[in-house]
C-alpha cells in the first residue's frame, strides 16, 4: 500500500481503475497544466502552461470522465465531460492538455 498526497501529486483527485474508486480531496485548488498546442514560448517553440481553477465538483466530474473514457490514448473526452459541468457551475472552460488531448497521444500515468 502506498500513501500519497493527492493534492500535491494528482491535483486533488484520483481515479483507480483497478479499485473502481474515485477519491476527491476536501480542499482542491488550481492545477498547472501543459497545454496540447505548440506556441512561441520564451523565444522558442514549446508547449505553454496554464493554471486551471478547479473545485471539488469540477474534479469529481473530471474523474467521472476518466472513468467513462474508453480511449486511454486520446483522453480529450475527459475534458469535454468536465467542461459540461464547469459551464453549469460557472467555472471557466478547461483547455485540453498533454494528459487530456484529442490530438496528441497521452503518456498515461
Amino acid at each position: 500500500m502506498r500513501i500519497v498526497n493527492i493534492v500535491n501529486e494528482f491535483g486533488g483527485e484520483i481515479y483507480s481503475k483497478t479499485d473502481n474508486t474515485i477519491v476527491i480531496a476536501p480542499s482542491v485548488d488550481t492545477v498547472n497544466v501543459t497545454l496540447d498546442q505548440m506556441q512561441f514560448v520564451n523565444g522558442g517553440i514549446g508547449f505553454p502552461t496554464q493554471n486551471v481553477l478547479q473545485n471539488t465538483t469540477s474534479t469529481l466530474f473530471h474523474e467521472i470522465g476518466e472513468r467513462n473514457t474508453s480511449n486511454i490514448n486520446f483522453r480529450g473526452g475527459v475534458i469535454d465531460y468536465e467542461n459540461y459541468t464547469r459551464k453549469v457551475i460557472g467555472l471557466p472552460v478547461r483547455p485540453y492538455d498533454l494528459n487530456h488531448s484529442k490530438t496528441i497521444k497521452t503518456n498515461y500515468r
